[in-house]
């Protein structure tokens, strides 16, 4: 004849209630939760933990796995996709880094290049309406005469008005700076940012006069760099501007009294 066991069992309030000490290894069963526990002889009934079966196991493993993934996409829910996603590459946010520098260098060269060009043009541009002009001219003493004068006139137009284009061509004077400085126009300041820096933009600056500053060690966004204003309005204020952006780098373009110095 098979043994029959029986169990000792309640609802969960009445272990609650009695909160008895089971001994070791017996078994208390809640009628109303289908849960038990096993004693051990030395804690009561609210101290010892529910007996784990396989499918509270599977229940946790699969709200923990549901957790870290979150609401990811279906080709990016394991980290095997992940990876593939960056190509297996362990070095991904610095080959990111180094990318983004080389196409920012290779975009100074490019815009030098075309500043370099469009003034190429307007010389070439100058120089054959200053021939296509005095290849019209008669040759009698009244016309030879004005010809001269406004061959003058034009080839003095001509070489201003280069003049001016190369003075506003993109800014080409680099200088380091680690210490507090008044700048000048048409430079170019690689500033340290170990500690803050002030930067003072020109005293009486003429239109068209262009400051670059840049972050040249990435601690702006700590060490600020303050642009000292100098009298003249930034972007139509009358204020000094804060760079407080690790890696900044801003232009500053003189364009008259009413908006004063452009920061872009």
């Amino acid at each position: 004849m098979a043994t029959r066991m029986q169990q000792r069992r309640g609802t969960a309030q009445q272990w609650t209630d009695e909160n008895p000490t089971l001994a070791e290894g017996e078994i208390g069963f809640e009628t109303d939760t289908n849960q038990f526990k096993i004693g051990n002889g030395l804690n009561a009934w609210g101290s010892l933990p529910y007996f784990e079966t396989l499918d509270d196991i599977q229940t946790y493993v699969n709200n923990a796995v549901a957790g870290v993934i979150d609401a990811a996409p279906g080709t990016l829910d394991t980290l095997n996709e992940l990876a593939a996603a960056i190509n297996d590459d362990e070095n991904f946010f610095s080959s990111i880094t180094t990318a983004y520098q080389t196409y920012a260098d290779q975009a100074e060269v490019d815009a030098k290049a075309y500043a370099d060009t469009q003034d190429q043009s307007l010389a070439l541009t100058l120089t054959q309406a200053f021939e296509d002009y005095t290849d019209g001219a008669t040759t009698d003493m009244a016309t030879t005469s004005y010809v001269d004068a406004q061959d003058t006139t034009t080839l003095g137009l001509a070489n201003s008005y280069t003049d001016s284009a190369v003075a506003i061509k993109k800014t080409e004077i680099s200088q380091a700076v680690s210490s507090n400085i008044t700048a000048q126009a048409g430079y170019r300041y690689l500033v340290d940012t170990s500690s803050t820096r002030t930067i003072t933009l020109p005293s009486s600056p003429s239109l068209g006069d262009e400051v670059q500053i840049l972050d040249a060690t990435g601690n702006a966004g700590t060490n600020v760099i303050t642009v000292n204003n100098n009298s003249e309005k930034i972007n139509g204020i009358l204020d000094t501007a804060l760079l407080d952006v690790n890696g900044v780098a801003a232009v500053f373009v003189y364009t008259g009294s009413t908006y004063g110095w452009r920061m872009g």
